[in-house]
């Protein structure tokens, strides 16, 4: 019901109180969360797990490994470098030069060296103020752990420029990202062994127009709100190189585990019902789709805390009270003709409240998936964060859209990485991005301008969109 009302509200003339119904709505839906979490004997790890300390933190953390929780607070940004050793906090000034530099930074990505020579380089501005003040405390660590806030959500780290200024961070060290530091007690708490063969569902060649029957109506319908991507509204395209992107990785799947489960979920058979029925039923996921968030008008309570975020049970997490979970989605089929009934999108909502705790990985191989509205300065919640707050181990979600080509190129390199070279999960994703950028000119995956002489290594666009949050192993 509150899917609905925030995407598509109610005709004028029935003169629904909207604003007030989603309240209430809210209100039932916090009460019932209540209720069960006094019922559920995992609230008590839960709330044990709320008191551990920093020390109990690093020893987590492995040797060679640094935390980075940065923290926008105020008008202010921060960070704390956590190792093995020690902890240290550092003032990083204001925030708003910082996010100003992150937008321009993200409009140069098709830049061909990681620095331009240029005084107000935003890629200088962001390593000199983000970065190289805590290279004292990062030390020699090979693999950096960022929990990003604010507008860092939006930033692709690994295309920074590094100590040397000629290459990219992602050459000189392996990073990925968590939602909060918490999230290491979960992933490097003992597991149950395995006792199912592995399983991969796919979702690709998407048919956004079919799933719903076209009605016409005599009369103009009252306009609804028309989900948008990248800030502006449109239908959804499709995206004909997701076929063969998800044929490739099941190939992929199949020779390396022969006696592994593969379902693929393609046209109009990828509804939202179909898709939400499936997910928590596979170890590996990728859905190749578009991702969408709303626009910021139809922000209503925008202010969750990291604790509103999670469910009070710990095992089966939850969304944000409201309008976060609400503003980004997985696009499915019949989107572009949406009924009262089918809407074509699941929720981040949607999926935060399914369990998800057999997925090891999940992949969402569409257009800004890891984006989602600024949240009053609490940071991005976006697909992300819910599926890990449904219990996904680890999601790999892009930042801005990528041409579904190089896309498909970049995601079958790494799952041959995963699958058949049985690298970890961080180690195949960074590989795949490094042969991205050092073979993506030469072997046509990365187009250049008719007369240009042709780069020598890809521009971040290509490779630096996907990133990896939680369990790096």
């Amino acid at each position: 019901d509150m899917n609905r009302l925030v995407n598509a509200p109610p005709d004028p003339k029935l003169r629904i109180d909207a604003p007030k119904k989603l309240e209430e709505l809210n209100r039932q839906y916090e009460k019932l969360q209540r209720e069960l979490a006094e019922k559920s004997d995992a609230f008590a790890q839960y709330q044990r797990k709320k008191r551990a300390t920093v020390a109990d933190l690093q020893k987590l953390l492995p040797d060679d490994a640094a935390l980075i929780d940065y923290v926008a607070y105020k008008d202010q940004v921060c960070a704390f470098v956590v190792t093995k050793k020690e902890i240290r906090r550092f003032e990083l000034g204001e925030m708003k030069p910082v996010a100003e530099a992150v937008d321009r930074f993200r409009e140069q990505l098709t830049r061909v060296e990681p620095l331009t020579g240029k005084e107000n380089d935003p890629a200088l501005v962001l390593r000199d103020k983000l970065w190289k003040p805590l290279l004292p405390a990062i030390g020699d660590a090979k693999l950096v752990l960022i929990a990003p806030d604010g507008a860092l959500c939006r930033l692709p780290f690994a295309a920074l420029p590094g100590a040397d200024g000629s290459k990219y961070l992602v050459e000189e060290v392996a990073i990925a990202t968590m939602p909060v530091p918490q999230t290491l007690f979960d992933l490097l708490a003992p597991r149950p062994e395995k006792k199912e063969a592995p399983s991969l569902l796919t979702m690709g060649d998407v048919d956004f127009d079919g799933g719903t029957e076209l009605v016409l109506n005599k009369e103009p319908e009252t306009p609804k709100f028309q989900r948008r991507r990248a800030g502006g509204p449109m239908s959804w395209s499709a995206l004909p190189a997701t076929r063969e992107e998800i044929v490739s990785i099941g190939d992929s799947f199949k020779a390396a585990i022969p006696e592994g489960k593969i379902l693929s979920i393609r046209g109009k058979e990828a509804t939202e019902t179909g898709v939400r029925s499936k997910l928590g039923q596979y170890e590996f996921v990728h859905l190749a789709t578009h991702g969408f968030f709303s626009p910021k008008e139809l922000t209503a309570k925008l202010k969750p805390k990291d604790d509103e975020l999670r469910s009070a049970s710990g095992e089966a997490p939850r969304a944000p009270s409201l309008n976060p979970g609400l503003l980004s989605g997985i696009v499915c089929a019949g989107a572009n003709r949406p009924t009262d009934e089918n809407d074509g999108v699941l929720t981040a909502l949607d999926i935060a409240e399914l369990d998800l705790s057999k997925v090891e990985l999940a992949v969402l191989s569409a257009c800004e998936t890891g984006l989602g509205e600024t949240a009053g300065g609490e940071g991005v919640f976006g697909l992300q964060r819910a599926f890990q707050l449904a219990g996904a181990r680890t999601t790999v979600t892009s930042l801005w859209k990528v041409s579904d080509g190089a896309t498909q190129k970049l995601m079958t390199r790494f799952y041959e990485n995963l699958f058949k070279k049985n690298m970890g999960t961080l180690e195949s994703l960074r590989e795949a991005q490094l042969w991205m950028l050092k073979e993506g000119v030469t072997r046509g995956m990365v187009r250049a301008d008719e007369g240009e002489e042709k780069p020598k290594r890809s521009p971040p666009f290509y490779w630096a969109a996907f990133s990896l949050s939680g369990d790096w192993r």
